[in-house]
């Protein structure tokens, strides 16, 4: 973030700094290249409103076909981006960030999310429109047991057209400690609104911390969100993000490895069908020496629907013994179906270890026949294949319960896609 809008410490401040440079670098284009791939204008040339604030209790997805029994978390809501439900746990606080000009912001709020050009003033948009987010801190070797989840749904509308909800989170973690924090997006897919979600992670030395993004199937309305981080020496931090489609579905990781020995693993998977879009851009940022990352990127397409995948990694001069990999693997189900996969690697050491790799293709033809042999159907082979095909990625959710909430709601769209294969 620019020197100016980092310096601001209360909110008022810094919204007013952020919305006159948004003025001044305006919304990103297609003619940007990180932007090259998807259109921008459906949501940019939108005057998007903020709501006004609401007492109802937020709107939470719950999947349908889930049968997995209740499993202990911290649970957290929050309505068009304010938080209703603080906690207090040992090691742990959750509160509301300061919204108004009389209380100081965190000293990280604002410094780890980029907004230094167009590319990234998406991020600005979101700090001048917040409407205070969630602050979660974790002491210093606090080792939380059980997952955060945060909730976030919508207000009752009441006539009001063309809202943006702008979610922000800072989660700081203690050098030591320990967190899986949850972000749960799916109740804020029922309207036709714009989500602007801005999460900035900040990790002490030797820190753990998992973050798993929830983002739901839209049918109207778009999803931009980005997650920033910074670790700390010997940190480790892991991504998994679930995105099934919509119009428009962006989701950005940003990884600036802060400290000698950091470590960063990256999943993630998602799904289109119809015209839907979502597109995954990553940055791994190795500006320390002997940091690990590691990428893992599935698409499943349908239908006319798009898909990219664009993994930049930047290992800069002093970041010897850098070791980093990504892999992009997508399923085809349809002959109008499209993915752009693309890795962007900058290496300015020479002691270091890279590997990027990406595959495209279809159903095996060969498990196809298999499964048919003994007498399954076609579409269930096929929807078995799919599933298959999603649930390494499942699997990889470390938390049981956690996993078995995600594998419902992920199987039942798995099933959805593999039916719709011609």
């Amino acid at each position: 973030m620019t020197q100016a809008i980092a310096a601001a410490r209360t909110a008022a401040t810094l919204r007013a700094q952020a919305a006159a440079r948004l003025a001044e670098l305006g919304l990103p284009t297609v003619k940007h290249e990180e932007w090259r791939f998807t259109n921008p204008a459906a949501i940019t040339r939108v005057d998007w409103c903020t709501p006004e604030p609401y007492t109802a209790e937020p709107t939470v997805f719950v999947p349908a076909t889930t049968a997995a029994p209740a499993w202990p978390r911290h649970a957290v809501a929050t309505v068009d981006g304010r938080l209703v439900t603080p906690v207090a746990a040992p090691g742990l606080a959750i509160t509301a960030l300061p919204a108004d000009d009389t209380t100081s912001l965190p000293d990280a709020y604002g410094t780890i999310a980029p907004a230094d050009a167009a590319t990234h003033s998406f991020v600005l948009h979101n700090t001048a429109r917040a409407t205070a987010g969630v602050n979660v801190r974790v002491a210093d070797g606090a080792a939380i047991a059980a997952p955060v989840v945060i909730a976030h749904g919508r207000g009752t509308r009441s006539g009001e057209a063309r809202i943006v909800v702008t979610p922000r989170v800072l989660l700081e973690v203690g050098a030591g400690a320990a967190i899986t924090v949850v972000e749960d997006f799916r109740g804020l897919v029922a309207g036709a609104e714009f989500t602007n979600a801005v999460t900035e992670v900040v990790l002490a030395a030797g820190a753990t911390c998992t973050l798993v993004r929830l983002v739901g199937e839209r049918t109207q309305g778009f999803h931009v969100g980005l997650a920033a981080v910074r670790l700390g020496r010997d940190a480790r931090f892991t991504a998994r993000t679930f995105a099934p489609g919509g119009p428009i579905v962006r989701d950005d990781v940003r990884v600036l490895f802060a400290g000698e020995g950091g470590e960063a693993h990256l999943d993630g998977l998602f799904t289109v069908t119809g015209s839907q879009v979502v597109d995954h851009h990553t940055v791994l940022d190795h500006a320390a020496a002997r940091c690990t990352s590691r990428e893992y990127y599935k698409g499943v397409l349908t239908g006319a629907g798009r898909g990219v995948f664009n993994g930049a990694v930047l290992i800069r001069t002093d970041a010897q013994k850098s070791d980093s990999n990504q892999r992009s693997m997508n399923l085809l189900l349809s002959n109008d179906a499209t993915i752009d996969t693309k890795p962007e690697l900058q290496i300015y050491a020479d002691d270091v270890k890279c590997g990027h790799g990406a595959t495209v293709g279809r159903l095996d033809d060969d498990a196809l026949f298999y499964l048919r042999a003994r007498g399954i159907g076609a579409n269930e082979a096929r929807a078995l294949l799919v599933r298959a095909f999603a649930d390494e990625l499942v699997d990889r959710v470390e938390h049981e319960g956690l996993r078995a909430d995600i594998a419902a709601w992920i199987g039942e769209r798995m099933d959805r896609l593999g039916a719709e294969v011609a």
